[in-house]
């Protein structure tokens, strides 16, 4: 094995766990915060689905 090898491999798991963190930022932009419970909502619901009050 090589360093270019090396520098291969630390290039694809650096890749995948930045995939990783922007689905996980992606995924917390749909999302709505309850200001009541602090529980998270899918981005186009009203009201809470876990204490029914309304979202912001």
């Amino acid at each position: 094995m090589s360093r270019n090898d090396g520098d291969k491999l630390v290039g694809i798991l650096l890749g995948i766990l930045g995939g990783i963190a922007l689905a996980e930022l992606l995924k917390n932009l749909l999302q709505k915060k309850c200001p009541y419970c602090n529980n998270m909502n899918e981005s186009n619901m009203e009201n809470c689905k876990f204490c029914g009050g309304r979202l912001q």
